[in-house]
């Protein structure tokens, strides 16, 4: 970390424009359309600092973000990892222990739900192990997944893989159970929780469970002191943005975005079918 530290680019006064990217920065059909790649690309090489904040990890994020010029480093799995695209290194990880995982995962099996579990194998491999699909939210995620070759996703018949270093446990409910659910789960001064609604499969609400540090919040707070930069810039469409935007100087939630990040954000713009991220920045070039 420290050699890291020391050879990082010297940005004090500039500004880091950093975005989320589903419901965000790609559309509905989960691209990043060929006008805002243009745009962002612009941005860069103008000397701009433009980096993602994604809950995606960076194996399924680089397929979305490959052809954006990235400079900087970016978070991913919610602030769980923070990955350097041009060293092609790990900055910042955080993993759950092992006692956590297995009384978390006893909750879950004593409510009969359905955990998906994240984890670094012991050949340094990102994985996400499932035992079944149980309705339509899962269903999309993970045959998705699986039929873009997605190495990373295999069923097992039973959790948790314990040699693993386990990112993160999530489940995915019918919005009218998670309020019982999030009541259900252990409360523990380790872990964040994390709740989404699922813009792709409306009905159902994400819930998340990692460690504590493992929040879009505590990652800016790292990438800000690392870059060296005096304010930032975020954009965002849904709660899990929200410990982003609290830590932003300015927070632009797109005109899609969820009624409760709107609420805390500094201004609205486009929606995320239209440019919105992209012709912001634009206006920033003048």
């Amino acid at each position: 970390m420290s050699n890291l530290l020391q050879n990082q680019p010297i940005t004090q006064n500039s500004t880091l424009y950093i975005s989320d990217l589903d419901g965000t920065l790609m559309d509905d059909e989960q691209k990043i359309a060929s006008t805002s790649i243009d745009i962002i690309n612009q941005f860069i090489a103008q000397g701009n600092l433009f980096s993602i904040a994604t809950a995606r990890s960076f194996e399924s994020a680089y397929p979305k973000i490959k052809d954006l010029n990235l400079n900087i480093p970016i978070i991913c799995h919610n602030g769980i990892f923070i990955y350097d695209p041009v060293q092609e290194s790990i900055l910042k990880s955080s993993f759950l222990r092992e006692e956590l995982v297995e009384k978390l995962l006893a909750i879950y099996y004593q409510l009969n739900l359905n955990p998906i579990l994240y984890a670094i194998n012991e050949e340094n491999q990102n994985k996400v192990y499932f035992t079944s699909v149980n309705n339509a939210s899962e269903k999309f995620y993970i045959e998705d997944r699986i039929k873009n070759k997605d190495p990373r996703f295999i069923k097992v018949s039973k959790l948790p893989e314990i040699n693993d270093k386990t990112i993160e446990i999530n489940i995915i409910l019918p919005d009218n159970q998670v309020e019982f659910v999030r009541n259900q789960i252990l409360e523990d001064p380790e872990i964040y929780i994390h709740e989404m609604k699922d813009i792709y499969s409306p009905g159902f609400t994400w819930i998340e469970v990692v460690p504590r540090d493992g929040n879009k919040k505590d990652a800016l707070i790292f990438l800000k002191k690392f870059l060296q930069v005096k304010k930032i810039v975020c954009f965002g469409d849904n709660t899990n943005d929200i410990p982003m935007f609290e830590v932003a100087d300015e927070g632009c939630a797109v005109e899609n975005a969820v009624i409760e990040l709107k609420k805390i954000a500094t201004r609205t713009i486009g929606n995320h079918k239209e440019n919105g991220v992209a012709l912001y920045l634009q206006k920033m070039m003048g």
